[in-house]
């Protein structure tokens, strides 16, 4: 079957001609200059299905076309629903991206011309709002993708499966089980400051594996101490002893003054889909702060704090894992392959301060190189979008320049380790990066994090401040002061010194290489776990 083009202009023209226009045949030629006919979709054998198109204008301006797709014919288990986007008035089209109507999937096809008439599309073609309940969020599962079906048998049980869209238990009186004393793991996720000048630190305790719980504890004299775990997550396992785990999040300050808490929740240690959710605390400054109940935001995991453009919208990197990530394999390797199409670096967006988020955009990174994406985003000077992500290449990027709804091709950015890096602009307009080893280094291990500096755009770094020389340590994270201070959180040696470490800086110092302001910190202890190493 061939795929399909459309002419839009025409279709427009005849829609705006008055009905009493006269001179049909000269109006006619005329309308006949706007035609032009665009390849908005090639099927390639196995992905070459095009059926039953629908074309519609976004708010934004943009041209979505929706279609049938999968497979080399219908009705298949293979096809699905799927769109394209043109933000220039159909020359060129995105890559091709499976939808989620939230309608269940029955037998080899799925009602898909319904989905126009009785589901509300967002701006990207049909992600659902968030939900806060298994019953709900059943429907977030999208139609089948391009693969090869599944036996059944190899499936596991949905009843066990689907745990993981029960909302989370948040527990904010925990135990002594949960001090330092007890744990014998630590691996950093992130800090953030309230209004009122309280520290807030989250890490991942149990293990980077299917055992991670997160502890989060807080200081009010800046890091000089630190209270015991406020709130921890810790999931119950499944009856079968398949385990239930929180591995990926981060703290985030949004610009109202709340505080979220972003965190993923998966079977197993990676079931292909896992799930973001979040919980809100309105006065994290209280002495008693209140959680919000947690609304699962989409599939997939978002480790690094969100963006906020100049527009005042709120983009959130959430990353789908590709499925090498998958573990364990014998127990969940063939689950979720309805999903494949959408994994990679999403975007996710708020024009409502996070009363809502819908999926924006995506830039997938090479499956070859894949490495938890933990992508950031930096809206550059010119109002286009920087990203970058990490892969076993070093670190990769792209640009948007339409907010984030299309990215341009990956290319090589910087050479690096294999490991998590943290990019923000500042409140001088600069931009700092915190990284392993020197600009053009690839450190053999997880050492020497170093702080730079750009003052335009990235093109050209300054400085080189070593935060920690160290083997062992990773996965910076953190904010900046108002009074202009940097606050970058990591961890050394989790399942051995077993560290929450965090250093104070200025500009100044990155700049002159080493400390120079009376107020820089280095090597400072949030916490250390001393429990019986298991």
């Amino acid at each position: 079957m061939k795929p399909h083009c459309f002419c839009f202009t025409v279709l427009f023209s005849l829609l705006t001609t008055p009905i009493f226009a006269v001179g049909w045949e000269k109006q006619a030629i005329e309308d006949a200059k706007q035609d032009k006919v665009i390849l908005a979709f090639d099927g390639v054998i196995p992905n070459r299905m095009v059926c039953d198109t629908v074309p519609r204008v976004l708010p934004d301006g943009r041209i979505a076309l929706y279609f049938l797709a999968g497979g080399n014919k219908e009705p298949l288990p293979d096809n699905y629903i799927g769109v394209v986007y043109s933000s220039d008035d159909g020359d060129t089209w995105s890559k091709l991206e499976s939808v989620d109507v939230g309608f269940p999937r029955s037998g080899n096809t799925i009602g898909h011309q319904a989905m126009f008439v009785k589901a509300k599309l967002p701006p990207l073609g049909g992600i659902p709002q968030p939900v806060d309940n298994a019953k709900d969020a059943a429907p977030l599962i999208p139609p089948q993708d391009v693969v090869k079906p599944v036996e059944q048998s190899n499936l596991l049980d949905p009843k066990i499966r689907d745990m993981a869209l029960q909302t989370p238990v948040l527990n904010t009186s925990p135990g002594p089980e949960y001090w330092d004393e007890n744990r014998d793991y630590n691996m950093t996720l992130g800090m953030d400051r309230s209004p009122g000048g309280r520290l807030w630190s989250a890490w991942v305790s149990g293990g980077d594996s299917d055992k991670g719980y997160f502890v989060i504890a807080s200081s009010d004299d800046e890091g000089k101490t630190w209270s015991k775990p406020r709130l921890i997550i810790d999931p119950t396992n499944a009856p079968n002893g398949l385990r239930r785990r929180v591995l990926v999040g981060n703290l985030w300050t949004d610009p109202t003054g709340k505080l979220w808490l972003f965190f993923d929740q998966s079977m197993g240690y990676y079931d292909g889909r896992a799930g973001d959710w979040a919980t809100v605390c309105d006065d994290p400054d209280a002495e008693n702060p209140a959680w919000s109940k947690p609304v699962r935001i989409w599939h997939g995991a978002t480790l690094c704090k969100p963006t906020v453009l100049s527009t005042g919208e709120w983009l959130l990197p959430i990353s789908l894992w590709e499925r090498g990530m998958i573990g364990p394999k014998d127990r969940l390797g063939e689950e979720h392959r309805n999903l494949d199409l959408l994994r990679g670096a999403n975007l996710f967006a708020s024009t409502d301060q996070g009363k809502t988020w819908n999926r924006h955009g995506r830039c997938r990174f090479p499956l070859e190189n894949h490495s938890f994406d933990e992508h950031m985003v930096i809206e550059r000077k010119d109002g286009s979008l920087w990203m970058l992500a990490r892969t076993t290449k070093g670190m990769m990027q792209s640009f948007s320049t339409d907010r984030g709804r299309l990215w341009s091709e990956p290319t090589e950015a910087f050479p690096h380790i294999a490991a998590r890096f943290f990019i923000r602009r500042l409140q001088s307009g600069n931009i700092l990066f915190v990284r392993h080893g020197a600009m053009d280094e690839t450190t053999k291990s997880r050492s020497h994090l170093t702080a730079f500096l750009s003052d335009d755009d990235g093109k050209t770094w300054k400085g080189g401040l070593v935060l920690d020389d160290r083997n062992g340590i990773s996965y910076p994270d953190g904010f900046q002061h108002p009074d202009g201070r940097i606050f970058i959180q990591y961890d050394r040696g989790r399942g051995g010194e077993a560290e929450i470490l965090f250093a104070t800086f200025s500009e100044a110092d990155v700049l002159a290489g080493k400390p120079v302001a009376e107020t820089t910190g280095l090597r400072q202890l949030v916490s250390k776990a001393m429990g019986k190493k298991k």
